[in-house]
């Protein structure tokens, strides 16, 4: 499998600096479910709402890796372009993105890579790991689900319509298309594949699907 995601068999070209300590972990990993505290923050209020809304698709799993975190780190280290972008660009690695001591968030360089993020959390050979929506294409969701409400505002100050009560329905089924149909089927089917991508890599043994 590892062949087929084009993972590096070359020697790490620097480890890892070993996990700290549980109490020093505990100090540093206060302000996020999943220690996005040591990643750079989205200043952006837009960003913050977008982020913290649970209107689009997500999904959290509890690993366990045959061996210390630090292992499977070095190993994504080695087969991830670093970069504090999440954007897809060319390279012959598997993964785009940060990895930090115990922790990661990447984009797959696959094409269709960008659609979702992967934040991981490690302590010892157990750790979470997180796929959400990229923001991009969060911005580009709730834009075409407000079409239709946009649409449907534009009749009525135009008056275009006598009986305007008959275009909710038209407007919700649009706006559950988009986010049923568009959105949670891609997410669906590219997290399962940027997932396996990942599992070849840091080498999962056992998963758990917890939300």
């Amino acid at each position: 499998m590892a062949g087929e995601l084009g993972v590096s068999q070359k020697k790490p070209i620097g480890k890892l600096k070993k996990i700290q300590k549980k109490n020093n972990k505990a100090q540093h990993g206060t302000g996020s479910k999943l220690g996005y505290a040591s990643f750079t923050a989205c200043p952006n209020p837009l960003c913050l709402i977008l982020n913290n809304m649970n209107l689009f698709p997500s999904l959290v799993y509890k690993i366990e890796l045959p061996d210390d975190s630090t292992i499977a780190l070095n190993h994504l280290q080695q087969n991830t372009k670093l970069t504090d972008l999440l954007v897809l660009e060319s390279t012959d690695k598997a993964f785009i993105g940060q990895v930090k001591e115990n922790s990661f968030k990447v984009i797959s360089s696959a094409k269709y890579g960008a659609f979702c993020v992967l934040s991981g959390d490690f302590q010892g050979k157990v750790g979470s790991i997180e796929i959400r929506l990229h923001l991009t294409y969060k911005i580009l969701s709730s834009i075409l689900m407000l079409l239709p409400i946009l649409s449907i505002l534009l009749t009525l100050l135009r008056k275009e319509v006598e009986k305007p009560i008959g275009l909710i329905l038209p407007v919700l089924l649009g706006i559950l298309f988009v986010r049923f149909i568009i959105v949670e089927l891609n997410f669906r089917l590219i997290s399962k594949k940027v997932l396996n991508r990942l599992t070849g890599i840091i080498r999962i043994s056992a998963i758990k699907n917890v939300a």
